[in-house]
């Protein structure tokens, strides 16, 4: 190549070199431009999953408050909350000693008092009501019998803490029951 040839080939060669400069420049900048894209999709899919995350948390804790509003629905309905039926629940183990053909039956039921102070929330409060329950009974069955019959009881949720049968010393027939009962109720602030 003679340098007449090179001087004719000046202008293609700096146009080539330009080219390629700016070529590269523009691959530069289109891989920084895509590096840039796949951060901020990266970014987003990410906040995508944490958004997804919270909604379904969200929609858990929705479905559990729905759960826990219809269960107080329903004891409200049955009258658990609210003031207590004493006169039901006296008139309750009338009935079921009428039924069982109890002997003898006698009880003492305690003022309403908060079930745990120290879990007291600032709306509703779990109370419970004592009650000691002394009764002749034929046998163990009678004394089952007059447990689930007490906790049949709609306005209450009766939970017995502690049962004692005992054969009478007096050498009567039966066995002597006596159990320890607490008359579970929810009081409303200001009821």
């Amino acid at each position: 190549m003679s340098r007449d040839d090179l001087l004719r080939l000046r202008w293609p060669i700096i146009a080539a070199v330009v080219m390629a400069l700016a070529g590269g420049y523009l691959v530069w900048l289109a891989q920084i431009r895509h590096e840039a894209r796949e951060a901020l999709l990266a970014r987003l899919a990410s906040e995508y999953r944490r958004t997804h995350g919270r909604l379904l948390q969200a929609q858990g804790e929705e479905a559990q408050i729905r759960e826990a509003i219809g269960r107080f629905r329903r004891l409200e309905d049955r009258g658990v909350v609210g003031p207590e039926h004493r006169l039901d629940w006296v008139e309750r183990l009338a009935a079921v000693r009428q039924r069982l053909n109890l002997p003898a039956l006698e009880y003492e039921l305690r003022p309403r008092q908060p079930l745990d102070p120290a879990a007291a929330s600032a709306r509703l409060r779990v109370t419970r009501s004592a009650m000691e329950v002394s009764a002749t009974v034929l046998h163990e069955e009678d004394l089952l019998g007059l447990l689930a019959g007490l906790q049949a009881e709609p306005s209450a949720i009766v939970r017995p803490t502690e049962c004692r049968l005992a054969r009478p010393t007096s050498g009567q027939g039966g066995l002597s029951a006596h159990c320890a009962l607490d008359w579970i109720t929810l009081e409303q602030e200001g009821s």
